[in-house]
């Protein structure tokens, strides 16, 4: 906890306070050990994903929890260091940072975010401060949608406004694909049931 900056220790005080109320302020505990236990809880817990990368809720286990984070994760045992991804390891290199800093405050300084944007799958993509005016436009419309949600903000906004864009129009285009996600799903189900039916 002691890399943890003080305005987002401060974040935590107000669910501390409810969960602290909601024990019946225990004499045994104050509010500032709530504090403490609410931001161990979150800095060590990891997202409960489905395999569409939903969220579902965050679990804390004891190993996992010790595993550091790469954006290229290997899991398995090779006498290196075993390293699992805390976000979504496909998404872009700014939207990455971002969830990170936000979630877990550090700077990710594995092999794929060392590339930076010089990754191959990020090679093709302008610098977020060269988006064309009407991108910028548009990124900034919604930014506003996604600052009205936080679930949203709280995983894919960066720091400067050029990464803000850039990850806004990233999560737009995953906030856009679960229903087709979902689509495609629902068809696959009926084609094997009609296959089941045909046979």
């Amino acid at each position: 906890m002691k890399h943890t900056p003080r305005d987002k220790y401060e974040e935590h005080h107000s669910p501390a306070h409810n969960a602290w109320e909601l024990a019946d302020r225990p004499k045994d505990y104050g509010i500032e050990a709530a504090v403490h236990l609410i931001s161990l809880l979150l800095c060590n817990s990891l997202i409960l994903m489905t395999p569409a990368n939903d969220p579902l809720g965050i679990v804390v286990e004891l190993l996992i929890s010790n595993v550091n984070h790469s954006c290229v994760p290997n899991a398995c045992i090779v006498f290196e260091e075993i390293f699992v991804s805390y976000v979504d390891q496909h998404g872009l290199f700014h939207a990455r940072q971002a969830a990170l800093w936000h979630r877990y405050y550090f700077t990710c300084t594995c092999p794929k975010c060392k590339l930076a944007t010089q990754a191959s799958l990020e090679r093709f993509l302008p610098k977020p401060e060269q988006m064309p005016d009407a991108s910028k436009k548009e990124a900034d419309k919604l930014l506003k949608q996604l600052d009205a949600d936080p679930i949203l903000a709280a995983h894919h906004l960066g720091g400067s406004a050029s990464e803000r864009r850039l990850a806004a129009i990233e999560a737009h285009g995953h906030i856009s694909l679960k229903p087709r996600r979902s689509l495609y799903k629902a068809t696959q189900a009926r084609l094997s049931y009609a296959r089941l039916y045909d046979d």
